[in-house]
Parts: structure tokens; C-alpha cells; sequence
């Protein structure tokens, strides 16, 4: 059985999961750095219409194999600000995990991200903290 979810940290199943995306029935969904797909397969299936790009065209691949490809799902290889940049389209919500907002200047990123989102829309990330940088589980351990 595969599994499937919203993971969001380095440790499936411990962290914030989709329910912090709220009601997804009939939502543009975007995943910058959407790798294998996993994350936009299980979004669609709560009712979400989903786009994943990536830029890497073996990941592009591997995601359609997987997951196939619908009006509910699909997958783009583009680099973000490219695809950001020329895409008409518009998200409600749109979600990095450990992908765009770790690898690209967010002085670029943030607005074309920001010109894309619907008014009250939502931008849910999560990126590796900087070498030498303090964790939650750092703070925990110091109380």
C-alpha cells in the first residue's frame, strides 16, 4: 500500500498535515517543487484541483506514472519563476515543501507568489533550517 499525505517535515506523521490548508473542495492547488507527486495525489483526492511543477523533467515523469493525470492533477516541468511569471492562472493555495522557497531568492519568489494567489489566498512552506541555525527540538531540550 502506498502512502499517501501532507508531509510537511523531515519525519512523516509529526507536524501540522492538511487540515491547515482547510477545505479544499474545488481549490487551485499549486506545489512548487512537487517532486514524485505525493503530496498533490492526496490533495486531489479532497477535492482540490492540483498543478506540481518541477524542474526536473525525470520527476515530471515519475509523478504521471505514479499518479496519472486529470483535470484534477498535473504536472509541469518549469522552473518556478518561469512558470510564476508566465502562467494566467490563479491558486488558493499554494505549498512548498522543502522545495521553491529553499532554492530560490525569496526577494523574487514571495511577490510573483504573492501575484498569483487569489485575495485571502494561503502560502503553506517549510524549507531546512540554515547550518548552524536553533530547532524547536533545540529549545525543548535547553527547558
Amino acid at each position: 500500500m502506498q502512502r499517501v499525505g501532507l508531509d510537511a517535515l523531515d519525519h512523516p506523521d509529526h507536524g501540522p498535515d492538511e487540515t491547515i490548508l482547510g477545505d479544499l473542495r474545488g481549490k487551485q492547488v499549486l506545489e512548487l517543487g512537487s517532486g514524485s507527486g505525493c503530496n498533490l495525489a492526496h490533495l486531489a483526492t479532497l477535492g482540490a484541483r492540483c498543478t506540481g511543477v518541477d524542474i526536473a523533467p525525470s520527476r515530471q515523469a515519475a509523478a504521471e506514472q505514479r499518479w496519472g493525470r486529470g483535470p484534477e492533477l498535473q504536472f509541469v516541468t518549469c522552473d518556478v519563476v518561469d512558470f510564476l511569471t508566465e502562467t494566467d492562472a490563479d491558486f488558493d493555495v499554494i505549498i512548498s515543501i522543502f522545495g521553491a522557497t529553499w532554492f530560490t531568492d525569496p526577494a523574487v519568489l514571495l511577490p510573483l507568489v504573492l501575484r498569483r494567489l487569489v485575495p485571502g489566498g494561503l502560502l503553506v512552506f517549510s524549507h531546512n533550517d540554515e547550518p548552524g541555525a536553533a530547532t524547536a527540538q533545540d529549545h525543548v531540550i535547553r527547558k
